[in-house]
């Protein structure tokens, strides 16, 4: 690979030499001047006895122009500047490639006016805006790894060496490779428009990580588009956490109690996929309640798995309508489909004169039958799946004393009509076609599973 030389430290009428017979066979030189002097040369690269290498220029000096074994290089201040300069060389031997590129290429300059040892002041005035006052390069590396431009540009590191910062004692450093580090109970602090100085970011005595809020007292998280998606508001009491769509938990939700201890409050089963919600660990009540939080709607109680339903309770269900076939229309209501089941019907006008039923099959199928009311209905019937009417049980006389009711075995259901269905599946409500028959507008109610 080329070999960088030591930099060279020029004072303007001394001359330096720069041995390169031990240098092996040797195809080029270059020469970078980054001194504010015009350096004569001779010895290498150069025809007719001798050359010029203008401040601020750098050359590409090749063996064929001449090679004396030795690089003499004179510099002349043409400028009135007063102190030295350094000037470069790199060496490329003939096995090596030569840097791609067109020469002379400019360079900036600098000007050293005392030794490191003694330097209290560096001074650079009314230079060049890009002007490198400050360059370091190690032996080896390919480029600086200190680099100071008059513009206030640093740069510190290269590839070989990538550099590192620590100032205020050690309490802000980096690593050299991309992190930045801040001491313990530190924060990263920023001013608010008015101007006070606002801690945000840090890790606290106890090692927790804490994002604070600003002036405002609220921490708002933005999508790369500078959109609020998020927002934490500390200004309500208590603070209030909102999230613009849907908020994604991959994990248990836990509230806290009056005891500071956190209790299960909903989940999803892993096994089936099932959502649950739970009453509170330690008191064993869910209330659910109004919208404006003064009554219980429901209250869900662990003891004995009662639920007691308080207020009004307004059950819409899952719904069909029927239009009648000869007039009218009835809507079914599947009012509560779960272990307790509840139907409804209730006619509108409803008749059907035809030759045929008319059947409606539930959403969700009835297993054990129940006990049905029905005042001023159409003929109706309980019908499986394949369309086949259950026999019901019609209430003909009511208990009275020790002596039981008595009922009567019917698929058929008239108006007017008090009885049950007992462990018999029900899929589908039937209105039965007949002739002659009057419109409707009563109710039918079925309870049971």
């Amino acid at each position: 690979m080329p070999t960088p030389l030591p930099p060279i430290t020029l004072t303007p009428g001394v001359i330096s030499r720069t041995l390169l017979v031990n240098l092996g066979s040797i195809q080029a030189v270059k020469l970078t001047n980054g001194t504010p002097f015009d350096l004569t040369i001779s010895g290498f690269g150069v025809r007719g006895g001798g050359g010029i290498v203008p401040a601020g220029l750098e050359y590409l000096l090749h063996a064929e122009d001449g090679n004396d074994g030795y690089l003499n290089i004179l510099p002349v201040n043409n400028n009135n500047i007063a102190g030295t300069g350094v000037a470069n060389i790199v060496v490329y031997g003939t096995d090596e490639q030569l840097p791609k590129g067109s020469w002379p290429a400019t360079v900036p300059t600098q000007i050293v006016q005392a030794k490191v040892s003694t330097v209290t002041t560096l001074v650079n005035d009314g230079s060049t805006a890009g002007t490198q006052i400050v360059e370091s390069t190690p032996a080896g590396d390919a480029g600086s790894a200190v680099s100071l431009l008059n513009t206030g540009v640093l740069v510190l590191g290269n590839a070989t060496h990538p550099g590192s910062i620590s100032s205020d004692n050690g309490a802000f450093a980096t690593d050299g490779a991309g992190n930045i580090t801040i001491a313990n109970n530190k924060a990263y602090k920023s001013k608010d428009s008015g101007g006070t100085v606002r801690s945000l970011l840090y890790n606290d005595g106890s090692n927790n990580a804490s994002l604070q809020a600003a002036g405002s007292n609220v921490i708002s998280l933005r999508d790369n588009g500078g959109v609020e998606r998020a927002k934490l508001d500390g200004t309500l009491a208590p603070a209030r956490f909102t999230v613009e769509g849907n908020l994604a938990i991959n994990a248990n939700i836990l509230l806290e109690d009056n005891g500071a201890l956190y209790r299960l409050f909903a989940t999803v089963d892993g096994a089936n996929n099932d959502s649950t919600i739970y009453t509170n660990a330690n008191h064993g009540i869910l209330h659910i309640k109004n919208s404006a939080q003064s009554a219980d709607i429901a209250t869900f109680a662990d003891t004995n798995l009662i639920t007691a339903l308080l207020g009004a309770l307004n059950i819409t269900g899952i719904q069909q309508t029927a239009t009648g076939p000869t007039s009218g229309n009835a809507v079914i209501t599947e009012a509560l489909v779960g272990n307790l089941k509840i139907l409804l019907v209730q006619c509108n006008g409803y008749a059907n004169n035809s030759a045929s039923d008319q059947d409606v099959t539930l959403t969700f199928p009835w297993t054990n039958g129940g006990t049905f009311w029905g005042g001023n209905i159409p003929n109706m019937g309980l019908k499986t799946s394949g369309g086949v009417k259950q026999t019901t049980n019609i209430l003909t006389t009511l208990s009275t004393g020790a002596a039981a009711g008595v009922t009567t075995p019917e698929t058929t259901i008239l108006q007017n009509t008090w009885g049950f269905i007992q462990s018999l599946p029900i899929a589908k409500v039937s209105f039965l076609g007949l002739a002659g028959v009057t419109t409707r507008n009563g109710m039918f109610i079925l309870i049971g599973q």
